[in-house]
């Protein structure tokens, strides 16, 4: 890397170390963290509930989907989408605002906890980290695909495949090896 990657590479860490100041000054409670403390306007919870569904397959992965088969693709993609939302907004939004007014909890797991019991929270929370696991492990595999495909590339997508996914030497065969170790693929021929 050279400075003037450095010099992005700090000024975003500072950024998000002065917003994390910021926030921290701001949040009292649970329930400023979760719910802005009941005071963020309706349109502001939309886009964040939107954007926060975003992430790099939006740009990379989906575009040569669109581009491949065209709107129906965004169509099949979104309408399951607002249709589930649209049934979750009409059962279980009014009763969650409810809860959270009569029982003060912020989040489902802060609810799990008053209405059963301790266990029945962790129990849930140890479980959603198993998916995780499987989750992360699934991402070291693309990466490692990625790897790989970009190694054997040509030209300039190779480079830029490289680059993008942090192909260097030893890390390649690092993140190669660590992605096999998570999701259990061995190396073809291996016992």
């Amino acid at each position: 890397m050279n400075g003037l990657d450095w010099a992005v590479l700090i000024g975003y860490f500072g950024v998000m170390v002065a917003i994390g100041v910021w926030s921290h000054k701001r949040v009292d409670d649970v329930s400023d963290f979760f719910t802005a403390g009941g005071k963020m306007p309706w349109w502001l919870s939309g886009i964040s509930h939107h954007m926060s569904g975003y992430s790099a397959v939006m740009f990379t992965g989906y575009a040569g989907i669109a581009y491949t088969y065209g709107v129906t693709s965004f169509v099949t993609w979104s309408f399951p989408i607002a249709l589930g939302i649209a049934i979750g907004s009409k059962l279980f939004a009014p009763r969650v605002n409810r809860l959270r007014s009569r029982l003060h909890v912020a989040s489902p797991l802060e609810y799990l906890k008053n209405r059963y019991d301790l266990k029945t929270q962790q129990a849930l929370v140890w479980s959603g980290m198993l998916l995780k696991i499987v989750d992360v492990g699934a991402k070291w595999a693309a990466i490692a695909t990625l790897n790989t495909s970009a190694r054997r590339g040509r030209g300039r997508s190779g480079r830029s495949t490289r680059v993008a996914g942090g192909a260097g030497g030893d890390e390649r065969r690092g993140w190669r090896r660590a992605a096999r170790v998570a999701t259990g693929v061995r190396r073809a021929g291996s016992g």
